[in-house]
């Protein structure tokens, strides 16, 4: 079996006086899809920002492979402006590179971001995140405001994935089709 690339051991955090998780066990090997479940307000997302380490453990022990990359698409959609083509340049992606994920999300380079729906703001962080193509892509609801047919993509996408994403969501459907470890 490979290492991990990640792992957490006897992780504990409080926030205030409310205990969000004790002795936590968390490993991340390569090309693991592994999808957090649970009620809301029971620290699936807080877990995420301890691995990508906005919130530090209160005790614990952490690894984390030399030279991981880990990225984040939040639950909630940043204020975005400017078209989806300025917005790819303002972030360095050629449009060659995009192309292939435009299509697959038929998304058009000339939408105004300030006017787009939440599905189409949605699908430009996705296209965003998977550019950057991260050891570790962390997940936080991301077929929340997309339709049928851009959460199938974003399945296809998540089960060709070359890394290891670790997912939130609420949709059994979506968790079913794209999970290898819960």
């Amino acid at each position: 079996m490979a290492n991990p690339l990640y792992y957490c051991k006897k992780g504990c955090l409080t926030l205030g006086i409310k205990e969000i998780f004790q002795n936590i066990e968390l490993y991340i090997y390569p090309e693991d899809c592994i999808c957090l479940i649970g009620k809301n307000g029971q620290g699936k997302s807080t877990l995420l920002k301890t691995i990508l380490e906005i919130i530090e453990l209160d005790s614990g022990e952490i690894y984390k492979e030399p030279n991981l990359t880990i990225d984040y698409l939040q639950q909630d959609i940043p204020v975005l402006s400017g078209t989806v083509m300025e917005y790819f340049l303002k972030n360095k992606i050629e449009e060659k590179d995009l192309q292939y994920y435009l299509d697959i999300f038929t998304l058009d380079l000339n939408i105004d971001l300030a006017k787009a729906s939440g599905g189409e703001k949605r699908k430009v962080l996705l296209i965003e995140k998977f550019l950057k193509n991260p050891k570790i892509l962390l997940l936080d609801e991301p077929t929340n405001h997309l339709d049928i047919l851009a959460i199938e993509q974003l399945e296809i996408l998540i089960k060709n994935y070359n890394g290891s994403i670790v997912c939130i969501s609420h949709d059994k459907s979506f968790l079913e089709n794209v999970t290898n470890k819960l």
